[in-house]
C-alpha cells in the first residue's frame, strides 16, 4: 500500500510538472495563448449570436440568444480543441521519450486538464458577464452547467486519444477528421432544439453525443427548458465504451511511442 501511494505521489508531480510547463510553453511571458484562446472562443460566440439576430432569432422558446447560442458553442468548441490537442500529442511526447516518469497519456491528461480548465473558466465568465448586462436570465443549475461540459470534454478527451492511436498519420486522415469535426459542429444541437427537428430525422440527429449534451447543459441553464431527449443512461454508454477503447488503443500503441 505504502509502494502504491508513493506512486501516486510520483506521478503526481510529474503532472504537475508538466502542467507548469504546459501552462509556459502555450503562454510564454505576455499569456497570449490564453489570450488568444479566449478570443478565439468569444468570437465565435459573438459571430452566431450576431448572425442569429441578423436572420431574425430571438428569445428561443424562452431562452434568450446570447446563452442558447454559447451554451451549445462552448461544448462544441472545447470538445473540437481537444480532439486537435491530442492529434499533435506524439509530436509533443518527443521531447519527453526519454524520461521514464513521463509517458505520452500524461501528456494527453495535461493537455486535457489545461484546455479543460481554460474553458470552464471563460463559460463562467462569459454566462457571468451576460446576466450582468441582462441579456441571460440567472443560471438555474450551476452544476448541471459544469458537469455537462465536464462530459463534453471528456467525450473529446477520450475520441482524440482514438484518433491519435489508431488512426495514421496521412493528408486523408487529417481530412476525414476535418469532416467529423464539421459534421460534428453542425449536428451538435448548437442552433437548434430536438423538438424543432422533424419528426423522421431526430433518432438520426440524437445517436450525436453532443446533442444529448448540448440539450442537458440547456435544461440545466434555463428554468423555462427542460428537454425531453437528453439521454444520461446513452452518454453513460458512450463514456464507459470510449474509456475502454481510449485506454485499449493507449496501451496497444505505447510501446512504438516510447522506449522500453
Amino acid at each position: 500500500m505504502s509502494l502504491f501511494l508513493h506512486g501516486l505521489r510520483v506521478q503526481g508531480r510529474v503532472l504537475i510538472v508538466l502542467l507548469i510547463r504546459e501552462f509556459r510553453v502555450r503562454n510564454g511571458k505576455n499569456y497570449m495563448g490564453l489570450i488568444n484562446e479566449a478570443g478565439n472562443v468569444v468570437m465565435m460566440i459573438a459571430l452566431f449570436v450576431g448572425l442569429r439576430i441578423v436572420l431574425g432569432g430571438g428569445v428561443h422558446r424562452g431562452m434568450e440568444v446570447g446563452p442558447f447560442i454559447a451554451c451549445g458553442m462552448l461544448s462544441i468548441l472545447l470538445f473540437r480543441s481537444l480532439i486537435s490537442d491530442a492529434m499533435t500529442t506524439p509530436s509533443a511526447y518527443r521531447a519527453f521519450s526519454s524520461i521514464p516518469h513521463v509517458t505520452i497519456l500524461d501528456i494527453f491528461i495535461v493537455r486535457y486538464i489545461y484546455k479543460t480548465t481554460i474553458y470552464m473558466a471563460l463559460a463562467i465568465i462569459v454566462f457571468n458577464t451576460m446576466i450582468y448586462w441582462n441579456a441571460s436570465p440567472p443560471v438555474e443549475d450551476w452544476i448541471g452547467v459544469v458537469f455537462f461540459l465536464f462530459l463534453a470534454s471528456q467525450i473529446g478527451f477520450w475520441i482524440g486519444i482514438i484518433f491519435c492511436t489508431l488512426l495514421p498519420e496521412s493528408l486523408l486522415v487529417k481530412f476525414a477528421i476535418i469532416l467529423f469535426n464539421r459534421i460534428i459542429f453542425w449536428t451538435s444541437g448548437t442552433f437548434f432544439v430536438v423538438p424543432e427537428l422533424p419528426f423522421g430525422t431526430r433518432e438520426y440527429f440524437l445517436l450525436n453525443p453532443l446533442v444529448h449534451v448540448t440539450e442537458s447543459i440547456r435544461s440545466a441553464y434555463f428554468y423555462v427548458y427542460q428537454s425531453d431527449y437528453a439521454n444520461m443512461a446513452y452518454l453513460s454508454e458512450w463514456m464507459i465504451g470510449l474509456v475502454f477503447l481510449g485506454l485499449v488503443a493507449d496501451r496497444a500503441k505505447r510501446y512504438r511511442w516510447q522506449p522500453r
